[in-house]
Formats: C-alpha cells, structure tokens, sequence
C-alpha cells in the first residue's frame, strides 16, 4: 500500500491534488469521527490518472449503516463487560475509513452495544475480549455472519439484531519444538495459520503468532476451532519485514507444506512437536 496524500481544500468543498504520478488511485473523504462508536460522514471515488489532469470528480458522502445487537455469554458467571470492545472491522480498505477513522462500540450494562456511520465492508470482530473468554459466533437475523464481509454504506444496510457469542470453552495448542537434530530448541517464532484459503486475510483471528518461552515451549489459546498449520520458524526473521509480514498469502504458501497440522476443538488442549524450519 502506497502512503496516502492529503488534498488542498477549499470551504465550497472543492480539493485538488497536485503532481499526480499516473496510476490507479481511491480518493476517499471523511467528516472524522465525532465520537468513539460514531464515524463521520464518508465517500470514496476510484480514479485513473495517465498523464492528463482529472477534473469534475464528484464525490457524494453518505451518512452510513448502523450496527447494534447484544452480547451472550456461553459460561458462567459473565465477564466484565468493560472490558469487551466491538468494532466492524474494514474489510477493504480502498472502501471504508481505517485506522482512527473506525468506530468501537463499549458493551453496556445490559450488554447491548450500537454503532453509527459504517461505511463499506466489514466484519464484526472482538479487538478486545475478556481473559478466559473467545468468540464462538456473530449471528444477524438468525444467519451466521461470523468472518463474513458484510456491505455497509445506505440505511437500509443497517443491522439492528446482531447476537455476538462469547464461550470460555478456549482451544489450546501447546508443545516445543525439535531442531534438526531433533533436539528441543529454545529460540524460535511460531505461526499458526489456517489450513482454509478463505481465512488468509489481514488480522484474521485464524492467525496467531508466538514466541518461544525460556524454557523452549509454547502455547497458544483462544483460536477459533479448526484445522490449522503450525509453523515454527528459528529466531525472528519472519518478522523483519514488519510485524504482520507474516500473513502474505505468498508467504503461508510458501511454508504450508513444511509446516505440522493440527485440528482444534473447542474446549481441548493439544499438544505437539514441530520441526523447525527456515522461511
């Protein structure tokens, strides 16, 4: 992603960008958020620019989508709400605000949550969730959502019936891994991806990155369950190209076939012993 540029401006709502090299650009406007689960009014225009100016882009803001629902707990006693946070992750961010741009809803006493001005798609995730707690789903008038992109943008796009279902039945994958010699190692980066093409998108919560512990081993918790690869690569230059380098498709293909496979139920620990590879 190329670094974006800010436009001159003008109160009649004219903006100009200047010495733009050719290419395929989005230009996207926004009012900012005027509160933590409220964003601003958005509009996004795809543009080609090769070589001549580009005059006349109209762009039309929109008020956006609302999202409210309610939280259910499967396990007792229920958590500390205040420490739960709901936000609709950007699916693409070419069509919605990213970054600070994005609403967080706070659960309320009685664990309902609301969010105003969501624009483009989206999946409803949990950035923050109780210790001991995981999502299990994200329902919408009875259809299961969880993981799915969902268009957000007019009023008639709005989901006022979102069931978000936390358990504290958390899958947990342990184990040390073996160098060549097959003897333990104590220095190494474990990547747990799914074995599910569909999955491999940005900050999907079907990856998961650890370090060893002092002692050599590891453990994971909290995935959703299902099939996974476990890779455990030596030191940390899987991450010298940025901390989620990692999750290039390019990338997990290139390991897939080196690395152990395993199937997480929920509720379960598993144990294993990957090989060591080297990226």
């Amino acid at each position: 992603m190329t670094p974006s540029t800010g436009a001159r401006t003008w109160a009649d709502g004219r903006f100009e960008f200047p010495n733009v090299s050719p290419g395929e650009y989005v230009v996207q406007a926004t009012t900012g958020k005027p509160g933590g689960d409220h964003e601003g009014e958005f509009a996004a225009q795809f543009v080609t620019v090769n070589g001549a100016d580009v005059r006349d882009v109209l762009m039309q803001a929109t008020l956006g989508s609302t999202i409210s629902g309610r939280v259910v707990f499967d396990g007792d006693p229920p958590p500390d709400r205040r420490q739960l946070t709901i936000e609709p992750t950007s699916a693409d961010p070419d069509r919605s605000p990213t970054g600070g741009n994005i609403a967080r809803a706070d659960v309320r006493q009685d664990f309902t949550f609301s969010m105003q001005g969501i624009h483009g798609p989206r999946r409803i995730t949990l950035p923050r969730v109780p210790s001991g707690w995981m999502l299990r789903s994200v329902t919408s008038g009875g259809v299961d959502v969880t993981d799915v992109a969902l268009p957000f943008g007019n009023r008639d796009q709005s989901l006022t019936d979102v069931e978000v279902v936390l358990t504290n039945r958390l899958t947990q994958l342990t184990g040390t891994a073996l160098d060549s010699r097959g003897q333990p190692a104590t220095a190494f980066t474990v990547l747990v991806f799914s074995t599910d093409h569909d999955r491999w998108y940005a900050s999907s919560r079907f990856f998961r990155r650890v370090t060893s512990q002092s002692a050599g081993n590891f453990t994971v918790r909290g995935l959703p369950p299902g099939d996974y690869f476990v890779a455990a690569v030596s030191g940390l230059s899987v991450l010298r190209d940025g901390i989620d380098a990692w999750q290039d498709p390019e990338f997990l293909d290139s390991i897939a076939l080196r690395a152990a496979h395993v199937t997480l139920t929920e509720g379960a620990t598993l144990s294993i012993t990957p090989r060591l590879i080297t990226p």
